[in-house]
């Protein structure tokens, strides 16, 4: 799947941080990451969030993704 509208790049970021957050609470679920060295350093440098917030930004990323898919369909 891809994203194409306007905010791709912030969406991307927000999935990546949502992820690395995730490997905070169990390290099995990030294997290797191979992107930005200043996302995982400030993630690292966070206090592990509290799972219902990580649920929440999840929510979030969902409902954000569907809202930039429909700008991107209108576009067409």
């Amino acid at each position: 799947m891809t994203v194409d509208g306007a905010a791709a790049p912030e969406l991307v970021r927000r999935y990546v941080e949502l992820g690395l957050r995730l490997g905070r609470h169990n390290p099995d679920i990030v294997d290797s990451y191979y992107g930005p060295v200043a996302w995982r350093d400030r993630i690292s440098a966070e206090p592990v969030p509290a799972s219902a917030a990580l649920v929440d930004e999840a929510r979030r990323l969902i409902v954000d993704l569907d809202a930039d898919a429909s700008s991107a369909d209108h576009q067409l």
